[in-house]
């Protein structure tokens, strides 16, 4: 028995070419739009986990890449600091010997007591600098500046501050501690400056005032070496920083690219397609104009 193709099966087979038609256009029309192949996971699922899993590993990379950019804040404020400091101390060590020179009248001495006062108050400065909420010289002790407003250490114990800026790796400093560079076995710099200042402006005791004045130079010139090696240490510091950064950069971009290959849509190829689903679509409507019914009738 022949087998006969009746309108409602012909029409049952135009909605469904029609519906898959639509899809298609659909698809290719939001992939022209959106520059994806991915728009969902159903798109492509195997597809769509790969840029996940990247995703995912280029979130940890930013967390890293904004550490990074912490660590290498603090470590410059602390670097600059530190040069700043050094150049307080030569100055100072400058006005100490000026003191002990033989023609300087005590009214010269007076005037070098009172710069090196300013000098010490300068120092105590630096030694509370904050960057943020941090001070830079405060290392895990962050409750509370490393010297008070007299100079007198805080009493709390403070051990480095270390950042993690890379997986699987030691984490790097992103500082000295004041104890490290504002104090020495002998006490701290700002005693040492005030002592000198007294000896300058004399105690009645010339011998002992000179002597005074030749025992700061030493603790002056003590105390520029430790800042000269604290800023040696910043350097490396800084300098493993800046090269993970930039490695982070690079892997960050691999990743990206292989991202985009994986989700990016061929605009051409979707255009063709869009262009195959549109000619699709007119074909069923002329389909349906010569078999006199419209797309509304086939569609009900």
């Amino acid at each position: 028995m022949p087998f006969r193709v009746t309108d409602s099966l012909m029409s049952a087979r135009l909605v469904q070419q029609l519906g898959l038609a639509r899809q298609k256009q659909a698809a290719a029309q939001e992939q022209i739009s959106s520059g994806k192949r991915i728009n969902r996971p159903s798109d492509d699922p195997v597809g769509a986990e790969k840029v996940m899993n990247i995703r995912i590993s280029q979130a940890a990379l930013a967390q890293f890449k904004k550490a990074i950019t912490q660590a290498d804040e603090k470590l410059r404020v602390g670097d600059s600091a530190l040069e700043s400091y050094e150049q307080l101390l030569d100055r100072a060590g400058a006005l100490l010997a000026q003191g002990l020179s033989d023609f300087a009248t005590p009214e010269a001495r007076q005037a070098l007591a009172v710069e090196i006062e300013g000098l010490r108050e300068s120092a105590l400065h630096l030694a509370q600098l904050k960057h943020g909420d941090e001070f830079i010289f405060g290392g895990t002790r962050q409750d509370q500046p490393p010297f008070d407003s007299s100079g007198t250490p805080a009493a709390t114990p403070s051990t480095e501050q270390l950042l993690q800026i890379e997986a699987e790796a030691p984490p790097v400093i992103t500082g000295v501690r004041a104890e490290e560079v504002f104090s020495d076995g002998n006490g701290t710099v700002f005693a040492a400056l005030a002592s000198a200042a007294t000896a300058l402006r004399g105690t009645g005791n010339p011998t002992t005032d000179r002597a005074t004045l030749e025992a700061m130079m030493g603790r002056l010139n003590d105390l520029g070496s430790r800042a000269r090696s604290a800023r040696v240490r910043l350097g490396v510091a800084l300098e493993h920083v800046e090269a993970v950064g930039a490695r982070l950069d690079a892997d960050n971009l691999v990743l990206e690219e292989v991202a985009q290959q994986a989700e990016s849509a061929d605009v051409a190829q979707a255009a063709v397609k869009l262009a195959e689903a549109s000619n699709v679509i007119d074909a069923i409507a002329q389909t349906a104009r010569f078999r006199r019914n419209s797309l509304i009738d086939i569609l009900g």
